[in-house]
């Protein structure tokens, strides 16, 4: 019972960190090793493996979110939403680095050509 218990006493301690830092206490290769465990191993439908991540340290970081930034000046919104979305970018640019986790949708498809009860409509 001692892993459940600890695992169950990991959940109730998790929390969202919005307060983000520009230094981290892990070497990028660790960071690198952690989003490739989780890709490896993220549960898929039929097993499929269509878990995809890109993680962007240092410059390449601070170019998506001034990409981000720049699309986002284009976005009709009031001023209550613009203030609190360039908050939130200025937060996220402002941080160490960026994982971004997304769907190959390619492998989705091929799933779906293979097992047409799946395949949307």
């Amino acid at each position: 019972m001692g892993n459940l218990d600890n695992f169950l006493d990991l959940v109730k301690g998790r929390r969202s960190i919005y307060t983000l830092s520009n230094e981290s206490t892990i070497p990028d290769s660790k960071v690198e090793e952690l989003v490739k465990f989780a890709v490896t191993w993220a549960p898929s439908t039929y097993n499929v493996q269509s878990a995809r991540a890109v993680v962007l340290f240092k410059d390449n970081h601070t170019k998506l979110w001034d990409i981000v930034k720049k699309h986002m000046d284009q976005v009709p919104l009031d001023e209550g939403m613009r203030g609190y979305m360039n908050a939130r970018i200025a937060g996220w640019r402002g941080s160490y680095g960026t994982v971004m986790w997304f769907e190959d949708q390619t492998a989705l498809d091929g799933l779906g050509e293979k097992n047409p009860m799946i395949k949307p409509m």
